[in-house]
């Protein structure tokens, strides 16, 4: 079946949005028409890719995409109807995502991942689902992320989509999947420094209790430490060079 005759059953909602005063019959056509669609049906819609021999994964083709559709090479982000097109194709879930690794994924894949995910946050979809086919793949995924932008420098409209993806990322934490990942990008002691109000709430909202508790035993252990210490020297420099050792 093809890609654009599924559009409307299961983006119903995605679709309507890109209406104007055309009808869904008349976007629907055109969808089918685009280029994209096209590019989607021959590499990662769910037909193709549940032939016997699917078509093999392209790196060009994503890099061209993000080029081209994505704006890569552009000082002006992205259209958003380009965007939304690329979600309804679900070039996350079958094609992105599917073929990530973290040794070789270029720079326009690991961005372009980062621009799909924000626009799931922006549709209000879930976000995270399709990453559950290869959930052993994040951590991998997070360390490309956090050194994405060592020795380049980002367009400004990169700049914003990499800060909006950490926004979603980090308001994520009810995926444990997502928060083993981010919350290791954040030193514990940050929580302390909440308000009581703010931190019961926050506590309440993702259940981090067991965070909280591994930082106050955390904090007992160097304040142990440094009690021990001025009592038995009176050389501050070797005492502070003996907590960082045991408490980085």
């Amino acid at each position: 079946m093809p890609l654009w005759h599924t559009l409307a059953g299961h983006t119903r909602q995605s679709t309507q949005r890109l209406c104007t005063k055309q009808s869904l019959t008349s976007l629907l056509v055109q969808i089918a028409a685009d280029k994209l669609t096209k590019i989607a049906e021959e590499n990662w819609s769910t037909a193709v890719r549940s032939k016997a021999k699917a078509p093999a994964f392209k790196p060009s083709i994503v890099d061209q995409i993000y080029t081209t559709e994505l704006n890569g090479d552009q000082d002006t982000a992205p259209k958003l109807k380009r965007v939304m097109l690329l979600e309804i194709s679900q070039y996350l879930e079958n094609y992105l995502w599917p073929n990530f690794d973290e040794e070789t994924a270029t720079y326009e894949h690991v961005m372009s991942i980062i621009l799909m995910v924000n626009e799931k946050f922006r549709e209000n979809v879930p976000a995270w689902d399709g990453f559950s086919q290869r959930e052993d793949a994040l951590p991998g995924f997070f360390n490309r992320v956090t050194t994405l932008k060592t020795g380049r420098q980002l367009r400004q409209h990169e700049k914003v989509s990499y800060l909006m993806f950490a926004i979603n990322a980090f308001q994520s934490l009810e995926n444990s999947a997502v928060r083993a990942r981010v919350l290791k990008l954040a030193s514990l002691p940050l929580w302390h420094a909440l308000s009581e109000g703010r931190l019961q709430v926050s506590l309440h909202i993702t259940d981090l209790s067991v965070f909280m508790c591994m930082l106050l035993r955390s904090c007992r252990k160097i304040l142990s430490s440094v009690t021990l210490c001025i009592k038995s020297t009176t050389n501050h420099a070797h005492c502070i060079a003996q907590i960082q050792q045991h408490h980085p």
